[in-house]
C-alpha cells in the first residue's frame, strides 16, 4: 500500500472537474437552448399563423400523451441488472465514485456519462426508483423534441408522424421503463444534439460550432458507443443534398472516425472480457452471422408496423444457413439497398441514405458482433432506440410515397378523406394503450419474469431469475419448482444446479446440495464458488477430507479466493493451507494471507485475523497494510497499547502517510500506556476516547468543573476505562482536592495495575500532600 503524491490526485481531479463541467455545460446547452428554443426554431419555418397554432397543438398533444402513457412507470421498482448500474453499484453511492467512474474500469461498461448521471441523482434522491424513472421519461420527451426539430429541418412532412410514433410506440417501453437503459436515452440525446449542431455548423461554418459538435459526439459515445454511426452522417448528408465532398470535409470527419473507432473497440473488449459475451453460445460462423443479420435488420421494421407482441426476451432463433429459406431476409436487405441506389435519380437519394444509416446503426446488434443478450435472444426492443430515428424517417417516407402514388386515383382520395382522421386517432390510441399495457410488465422483477414465462415459456433464464426472487424471500417450494424447470429447459447451464444446491444447503438438505454442486461442476469445473460451497456441504456431512479437497481446489483456481481460505481455517488448525504453502512467490503468498486476514477482521473473527496478519508479515515485512491490519485487530480487541505500537511501526516505513497519522490521532495524547477497554463496540470506544480528549482540552482551558462533567459522561459510556479515572484524578489534583485525586488514581490502578501515569500521579500527589 504505497503512498500517493499530491499530483497523483490533483491533475486527474482537475481533468475530472473539467469533464464534469463540460458535461453539465453541454447538458445545460441541451436543456436550456434546445428546450426553450426548439419550438421557436421550428415555428420559424412555418409561415401561416394558423399552421403555427395547429403545429403547437400537435406537439403539446404528443408531450401530454407521452406523460400520460409513462406516468404509471414512476411507481415501478428496479429490475434485472439495475443492481449493477444503480442500487448495488458502490461507485454511485461513494464520494470518490465519480472519480472512479471516469478513471477506472470498475463499471460493467465504460459509459461514464451514464454512471455520472446516476451518481448525481443518488445525491438527490438516494435509491428511490421514482427519481431515476422520472429522468428517463423526461429525456425521452426531450429526445422526441430534438427528433422533431431535426426531421423538420431535413424532411418537414414527416416531422410530426416521426415524433409521435417515436414517443408512444410500445417498442420504446423497454428503454424508457428500464433504468439501466439510461445509456440509450442519454446517447440519443447527445446524438441528436450532435446532428443539430452539425447542421448549424454546415450553415455558418464557425470553428466553435465544429468543436461543439465533436464534444457532443464524444459525450454520445461516453453514453453508448453505438452513437459512433454519426461518423457517416456528414459525408452522407452532403451526398444526399448534392454538395461537393471536398478534402476539407474528409479532414473534418477524421477525428470523428478515429474517436468513434476507438470507442467501438473499447466496448467490444468490455463486452467480451468483462460482460462475458463469449463461449459456445456465441460461436457462430460467418454464414450464420450473415443469415442472422438479415433476420435482425428486418425484425425491427416488422415490429414497428405490426405492434402486437412485445417481450423482454424474444425466442432465440435457430439459425441454419443450409436452409435456403433463411437467406431470404439477407437477400431482401441487399436487394433493397441496390434497388434504392439504382433508382436514386427517380426517387431521390434520401431513401438510400436514411436506410443506410439504419443499417449501420443496427449493425452492432445485428449478430455480426457478439453482445451479451444474444445468449438469451438475438433481438431486443431496447436495441432499436438509437436506430429508431432513421428507421421511422424511412418508414414514414415509404408511407408518404405510397400514399402519393395511390392518391392519384379518385377512389383512394374519397376513401382517405373519409377515414383519414379516424384511422390516425385509432392508431395513436391503440399504440398508447398498448404501450401502457407493456409498461405494466416492468413494474418489478416478479411481473417482468412472470410475464416472460407466459410469452416465452422455453427460456430457462426467466425461471432462474424468478426463482432467485422467491429464494431471497424464503419461499423455498416455489423456488425449487422454478429451478428444476430451468434445469429441464437447459441442462447445460451450471448456474441452475448451483443455485438449487445453495437453496438445499440453506434448508439443511446437504446430500441434495452435494449432488447438485457435482452436477454443476460436470458442466463447468472452474467456478470457485461451486467448489467452495460443495466443500461446505461435505463438511456438514462430516466428510472433512473431501471438503478440504474442494476448498484447496478453489484456491488453486484462484489463490486470492478468501472464502475458501477462511473455510480451511475453520476446518483445520493449520494457519497456512497447503495450496498457499506451495506458492513460491513470497509477496503473492503474503498478499493472499493479508486479504484473507482483512476478510476475517470484517467478519469479526479478530483472533484468527491476527494470526493470519502475523503470518503474512513473515513474507512481507515492509508492507504497511499488514501493520495497519494488525493495529486494527488490536483496536477491535480494545488493546490500545498494541494498536498504537503497530501504527507507529507502519509510520516508521512511511512517516508521512496521512491515513496512518489519522489513525494515530484516535489515541489521546495521555494514552501512553492504555489498557483494553474490554468488550466495548469500536464506535463506543471511539466516543469515550473523544470525550477524554475533550475533557483534557477543557481542563487545559481552566474550566475544571466542566471537564469533570465530560469525564463523568465517559465513565457512563465505559465504566472500566482506566484512562478516564486517571484524568478525573488529575483534575481533582489541579483543584487541590487531593483525597479525591488519590481515590481516582487508586481506582485507575485497580483497573490497570501497570498504568504508569496513574502510578506517577499518585506519587506526585502524595508528595504534594
Amino acid at each position: 500500500m504505497s503512498k500517493r503524491s499530491f499530483s497523483d490526485y490533483f491533475y486527474p481531479c482537475c481533468f475530472l472537474t473539467v469533464l464534469v463541467n463540460i458535461f453539465l455545460g453541454l447538458l445545460s446547452w441541451g436543456l436550456i437552448d434546445i428546450t426553450m428554443s426548439i419550438l421557436k426554431s421550428i415555428l420559424n419555418n412555418i409561415q401561416m399563423r394558423e399552421d403555427r397554432k395547429n403545429f403547437l397543438i400537435r406537439v403539446a398533444v404528443i408531450i401530454m400523451l407521452t406523460v400520460i402513457i409513462y406516468m404509471p412507470t414512476l411507481k415501478n421498482d428496479f429490475i434485472w441488472d439495475d443492481d449493477d448500474y444503480v442500487y448495488k453499484n458502490e461507485l454511485i453511492q461513494k464520494s470518490d465514485g465519480l472519480f472512479r467512474i471516469w478513471f477506472s474500469r470498475e463499471t460493467v461498461q465504460y459509459y461514464p456519462v451514464v454512471f455520472s448521471s446516476f451518481w448525481f441523482e443518488h445525491k438527490l434522491w438516494g435509491l428511490q426508483p421514482f427519481g431515476y424513472h422520472f429522468v428517463n421519461i423526461f429525456f425521452h420527451i426531450l429526445n422526441m423534441l430534438l427528433l422533431l426539430k431535426l426531421v423538420k429541418k431535413i424532411y418537414p412532412r414527416a416531422a410530426i408522424p416521426v415524433a409521435l410514433i417515436f414517443a408512444v410506440h410500445p417498442i420504446q417501453v423497454e428503454t424508457v421503463a428500464w433504468i439501466t437503459e439510461r445509456k440509450n436515452i442519454l446517447a440519443l440525446f447527445f446524438f441528436l444534439s450532435t446532428c443539430l449542431s452539425y447542421l448549424e455548423y454546415q450553415r455558418e461554418k464557425k470553428d466553435w460550432q465544429y468543436f461543439r459538435t465533436l464534444a457532443l459526439f464524444i459525450f454520445a459515445l461516453l453514453s453508448k458507443s453505438i452513437s459512433l454511426y454519426f461518423v457517416f452522417v456528414p459525408i452522407l448528408y452532403k451526398w444526399w443534398k448534392g454538395f461537393k465532398i471536398t478534402v476539407e470535409d474528409i479532414k473534418e470527419s477524421v477525428p470523428f472516425f478515429v474517436i468513434g473507432f476507438l470507442s467501438g473497440l473499447n466496448t467490444m473488449y468490455m463486452e467480451i472480457v468483462k460482460v462475458g459475451a463469449k463461449g459456445t453460445d456465441f460461436s457462430l460462423n460467418l454464414s450464420e452471422r450473415l443469415v442472422l443479420a438479415g433476420k435482425t435488420i428486418l425484425f425491427y421494421p416488422y415490429k414497428i408496423l405490426w405492434p402486437f407482441e412485445f417481450m423482454f426476451f424474444y425466442p432465440r432463433w435457430n439459425i441454419n444457413p443450409s436452409d435456403w429459406k433463411q437467406w431470404f431476409f439477407s437477400i431482401t436487405v441487399i436487394t433493397l439497398v441496390f434497388v434504392m441506389y439504382f433508382l436514386r435519380k427517380k426517387i431521390g437519394k434520401g431513401p438510400i441514405v436514411i436506410f443506410f444509416l439504419y443499417l449501420v446503426s443496427i449493425f452492432p446488434a445485428s449478430g455480426i458482433v457478439n453482445v451479451y443478450p444474444m445468449i438469451y435472444s438475438f433481438v431486443a426492443d431496447h436495441f432499436l432506440y438509437l436506430s429508431m430515428p432513421p428507421l421511422l424517417i424511412f418508414l414514414c417516407g415509404l408511407v408518404f410515397y405510397l400514399y402519393d402514388k395511390l392518391n392519384k386515383t379518385t377512389v383512394i382520395k374519397r376513401f382517405y378523406k373519409t377515414i383519414n382522421k379516424t384511422l390516425v386517432i385509432f392508431i395513436v390510441l391503440f399504440l398508447s394503450f398498448k404501450t401502457m399495457s407493456v409498461a405494466q410488465n416492468y413494474k418489478n422483477q416478479v411481473t417482468l419474469w412472470t410475464d416472460l414465462i407466459k410469452r416465452n415459456p422455453n427460456l430457462w433464464a426467466s425461471y432462474i431469475n424468478l426463482a432467485k426472487i422467491y429464494d431471497e424471500r424464503n419461499e423455498n417450494e416455489k423456488a425449487v419448482v422454478l429451478y428444476k424447470k430451468a434445469i429441464i429447459l437447459n441442462p447445460k447451464d451450471f448456474v441452475s444446479y448451483y443455485n438449487l444446491g445453495n437453496l438445499y444447503q440453506k434448508i439443511g438438505e446437504y446430500n441434495k446440495a452435494v449432488f447438485l454442486y457435482q452436477k454443476a461442476l460436470s458442466v463447468e469445473n472452474k467456478f470457485t464458488d461451486v467448489h467452495n460451497n460443495l466443500g461446505l456441504a461435505l463438511n456438514r456431512l462430516g466428510m472433512i477430507n473431501e471438503a478440504m479437497q474442494e476448498f484447496e481446489t478453489a484456491l488453486k483456481i484462484n489463490p486470492y479466493y478468501d472464502n475458501a481460505l477462511i473455510n480451511i481455517l475453520n476446518v483445520t488448525k493449520d494457519i497456512v493451507p497447503d495450496s498457499i504453502k506451495d506458492i513460491a512467490d513470497k509477496k503473492k503468498k503474503g498478499s493472499i494471507l493479508e486479504m484473507a486476514a482483512f476478510s476475517l477482521l470484517v467478519r469479526g473473527d479478530t483472533d484468527k485475523s491476527l494470526s493470519l496478519f502475523m503470518e503474512a508479515r513473515r513474507f512481507m515485512p515492509n508492507d504497511i497494510g499488514i501493520y495497519r491490519g494488525i493495529a486494527l485487530a488490536y483496536y477491535k480487541k480494545g488493546d490500545m497499547r498494541y494498536y498504537k505500537k503497530y501504527i507507529k511501526k507502519a509510520l516508521a516505513i512511511e512517516p508521512n502517510n496521512k491515513e496512518l497519522l489519522e489513525d494515530l490521532k484516535k489515541i489521546p495524547d495521555t494514552a501512553e500506556s492504555l489498557e483494553p477497554i474490554g468488550n466495548i463496540p469500536p464506535e463506543i470506544q471511539a466516543e469515550v476516547e473523544e470525550l477524554n480528549k475533550k475533557g483534557i482540552n477543557t481542563a487545559k482551558s481552566g474550566d475544571l468543573d466542566t471537564a469533570l462533567k465530560i469525564f463523568d459522561e465517559a465513565v457512563k459510556s465505559a465504566p472500566n476505562y482506566a484512562e478516564t479515572y486517571n484524568n478525573i484524578g488529575y483534575v481533582h489534583y489541579l483543584k487541590g482536592e487531593y483525597d479525591l485525586a488519590e481515590k481516582y488514581f487508586t481506582k485507575t490502578l485497580e483497573i490497570n495495575p501497570e498504568h504508569k501515569k496513574a502510578r506517577l500521579n499518585l506519587v506526585n500527589m502524595k508528595n504534594k500532600k
